[in-house]
């Protein structure tokens, strides 16, 4: 009996071998293609025509998607519909998600924006010097259709406010570049100076004319086809003329660039998609005319997890008086001959600048019982939170730091300057930690200044 003919038979190759994978079903090929991870399905796809169509396939890339992101966010509103929007920035024109597979390579690329960033002062090619603002702590997270990019700002060590920052996809005016796990290039650009485009005359001409709508002198001359329904072929033969039929004004205008100013065009701009609806023809973007972005320079702020091996590891934030409060992050080094507590400023202020350590201590604590002189230091915190409590508005706080109990003490050392980080200095100094969970810093410089901090996980998204 012919082989060929049995169940289960197998395709015969173009080169006369057997092809057992092709003769699967297409739900079962995919299944088994979402078995790989994405190289190899790359690889797959290379190998034949079937197999770079079953590669290519939207519901083998839904399961993909819906694997890694669907916890996250909802993956259908990421889609773009014909409906939806009429420019894409030209950063994401190669990543507009227009199906699943085109979906994975946006969520890849902005999957690396969720967690915490450091911002630095933004700036802008026409920007004169010393307009730099003070650098911000911004987080970004997953929302239903878009990553949302909140300011953090800290008015006092008991509370966190929440600033509306970017809505980060496809069809927003904001365009992140990642430079590598640690910094990014968040470019974004100002919609109230960007250029309205209406429909292109010459475009719904040739729309009417290769209707036959258009007669020289009749109604149709003056009625355009932009006010033809959503769907019906009207509307996309006048979508295929926006595309390719260019008024001669426009033509006029590119003619008579210079080299260099046609150089323009491959800067960041929008890449113009034709709508119908007067609304979203507000929006429309003549490419090139987005002006001069603000370039937001993002470093990535570790965020340490406590452990019973490293309890004081994390993010923390603590009032420096006049300084305001400031975050810090604080790791464990084991570099030296004997493990150490960091302490470096994720924002600092004129003295001491954010990427600085701003204090350290021996992991190994103080042992106990303390010396009459650990327990003097000890007793004078009141004192300490007295010329705090002059600094701050009263109810901030201070009075309930009086109940705090120390129940370690690490020896360490805290770091002085003068403006502009001049002259800086290690003075001694201890680190307390309280019965609570938070710690505490002091000063040992002739006046002892104390910085009482603690966690900020509960400001930050789970």
């Amino acid at each position: 009996m012919d082989v060929s003919e049995g169940v289960g038979a197998l395709d015969l190759g173009e080169k006369g071998g057997w092809s057992p994978l092709l003769n699967l079903p297409a739900c079962v090929l995919e299944h088994i293609l979402g078995l790989l991870d994405v190289r190899d399905i790359a690889s797959c796809g290379e190998t034949c025509k079937e197999l770079r169509l079953a590669a290519a396939s939207d519901g083998l890339w839904r399961g993909i998607c819906r694997v890694q992101w669907s916890s996250h966010t909802q993956l259908a509103d990421w889609i773009i519909g014909r409906s939806l929007g009429c420019f894409v920035l030209r950063e994401h024109e190669a990543l507009a998600p227009r199906n699943y597979r085109s979906l994975y390579r946006l969520l890849s690329k902005y999957e690396q924006l969720i967690g915490i960033w450091r911002g630095e002062p933004p700036g802008r090619p026409d920007m004169p010097a010393g307009n730099a603002l003070r650098e911000s702590l911004y987080e970004f997270r997953w929302q239903h259709d878009c990553i949302e990019g909140s300011q953090l700002i800290f008015d006092d060590i008991a509370s966190c406010k929440r600033v509306p920052f970017q809505r980060i996809h496809a069809l927003g005016l904001a365009a992140a570049e990642i430079v590598d796990n640690m910094h990014c290039l968040l470019k974004l650009y100002d919609a109230s100076s960007m250029a309205g485009r209406q429909l292109s005359h010459a475009a719904e001409a040739a729309a009417a004319v290769a209707m036959s709508h258009f007669h020289p002198g009749s109604p149709a001359a003056t009625s355009p086809l932009g006010t033809s329904p959503e769907g019906s072929f009207e509307y996309e033969m006048l979508r295929f003329m926006q595309g390719n039929v260019a008024s001669n004004r426009s033509r006029r205008k590119r003619s008579l660039r210079s080299p260099s100013q046609g150089q323009i065009l491959d800067m960041p701009g929008v890449h113009h998609r034709t709508c119908v609806k007067e609304v979203e023809c507000q929006l429309c973007i003549i490419p090139g005319r987005l002006g001069i972005p603000v370039v937001h320079h993002l470093t990535r702020v570790e965020r340490p997890l406590p452990s019973k091996k490293h309890p004081l590891a994390g993010l923390w934030k603590g009032d420096y008086g006049v300084h305001g409060v400031q975050v810090v992050v604080v790791v464990y080094d084991f570099s030296g001959p004997a493990a150490r507590i960091l302490a470096t400023k994720v924002t600092g202020d004129g003295n001491v600048p954010a990427g600085m350590q701003t204090f350290f201590a021996k992991a190994a604590p103080i042992a106990e019982p303390w010396s009459p002189k650990e327990q003097a230091l000890i007793q004078l915190r009141t004192v300490f939170l007295a010329d705090v409590q002059q600094q701050n508005q009263p109810g901030s706080g201070v009075h309930q730091a009086n109940a705090k109990q120390v129940v370690a003490c690490f020896k360490g050392k805290g770091k002085v300057a003068g403006q502009h980080y001049s002259n800086p200095v290690w003075v001694e100094g201890r680190l307390w930690q309280y019965d609570d969970g938070d710690i505490g810093f002091v000063w040992l410089a002739g006046t002892e200044v104390l910085v009482d901090l603690t966690r900020i996980d509960d400001d930050l998204s789970r």
